[in-house]
């Protein structure tokens, strides 16, 4: 269920179809600064596609795979593989209730043993979505704009308390890893949720006028985790050794991947983020230049049929010359230094051809 109240509204002139133009064209005009910072903020994507991505997966390709036993007394980056040991395994422990309204007493209980626990405990509620709208309406043969604020209220899960736990475990017993938020887990995790759970300090349901349904109100728990296995799984950490400690590093990674796994995956990501980047940088940069060209289409809009065929041209024209700029930049940036040797290249020889017709003239001379 959605409300809407009008928070501001001003004259912004007459409605009259010319009036209106005017405005609408005076408008696009304010808008061509924008659409100058849009290529720019383009051009900076592009170019944070080229160089921008930190290639995680050519350093750790670049660095020797070791046993535990190999990496002990180093104090650099390293990427170390063993058998893992959990000596004292995480649990988190937390109380049950009888019921959905979690009156009367509670059952203590316990999550399973494990490596690793990510911890969320959340209540079911009505949550208010607030975002404002700008329309405008004909108000005696005036324009009139208002500021209109929408309320849409929504049943969903909130998070109430979030928690991650880290075992410190041993590679081969001879190396200890001491996991950390900063950690980059790349191990597939078991998830489960338990209903009607006890969550501390909790203030009182605010249904903003809004009839709840019976769920309203209801509690769960849900934790991802990796369980204890037998046999000992085998995984690979990369990180900075520090007195035969893992508990930081650029990048600080625990997987169970093979290496040659682990590299793909992270260049699959690094190739993922560039294209994001470059794809972004093409979206700002035909916006841009959608909003320079704006005022000449504004311009033409009203003269019948040419007005819709020149909207069609400017956007097939601005849908060109964005890819051309973006993969453009992108060339420059990436094979400048192919670029650079070419220029120097054809200069040498543009040199050389005119030295070469110039001196039959100064031997006849």
């Amino acid at each position: 269920m959605a409300t809407e109240r009008v928070i501001s509204s001003r004259v912004v002139g007459s409605s009259n179809p010319i009036a209106k133009k005017v405005r609408s064209i005076s408008s696009s005009i304010k808008g061509v600064g924008c659409g100058f910072i849009m290529l720019i903020i383009g051009l900076v994507l592009i170019y944070q596609s080229v160089y921008g991505v930190k290639e995680y997966s050519k350093i750790l390709a670049a660095l020797p795979m070791q046993e535990a036993s190999e990496s002990m007394g180093n104090e650099e980056l390293v990427k170390v593989k063993g058998m893992v040991d959990v000596p004292t395994p995480v649990e988190y422990s937390y109380e049950k209730c009888a019921n959905a309204q979690c009156f009367g007493e509670t059952t203590p209980s316990k999550t399973e043993l494990a490596l690793y626990l990510s911890i969320d405990k959340q209540r079911f509620e009505i949550v208010e979505h607030v975002r404002t709208e700008t329309r405008t309406r004909d108000v005696g043969g005036d324009e009139v704009e208002e500021q209109v604020e929408v309320k849409e209220y929504k049943e969903e899960w909130v998070s109430k308390e979030k928690k991650t736990l880290w075992a410190d475990f041993t590679l081969n017993g001879k190396v200890t890893v001491k996991g950390s938020p900063d950690t980059k887990l790349m191990i597939e995790t078991e998830e489960k949720e338990v209903a009607d759970v006890k969550i501390d300090n909790l203030s009182a349901l605010n249904y903003y006028g809004q009839q709840p349904s019976a769920q309203v109100g209801s509690t769960r728990l849900v934790y991802s985790y990796i369980p204890l296995s037998l046999p000992a799984p085998e995984y690979i950490v990369t990180g900075r050794m520090e007195t035969n400690t893992i508990r930081s590093g650029d990048p600080f990674i625990v997987t169970d991947m093979t290496e040659s796994q682990l590299i793909q995956a992270l260049g699959d990501e690094e190739n993922f983020t560039r294209w994001a980047f470059a794809i972004g940088s093409w979206v700002l940069t035909f916006i841009g230049l959608s909003m320079i060209m704006a005022p000449i289409i504004e311009l033409v809009d009203w003269i019948p049929l040419f007005g819709w065929a020149a909207k069609a041209a400017a956007t097939g024209l601005a849908f060109v010359i964005a890819t051309v700029l973006v993969l453009g930049s992108w060339l420059i940036l990436k094979f400048w230094w192919l670029i650079l040797l070419l220029t120097i290249a054809l200069i040498a020889l543009a040199v050389y051809l005119v030295a070469k017709k110039r001196k039959p003239e100064t031997a006849e001379k």
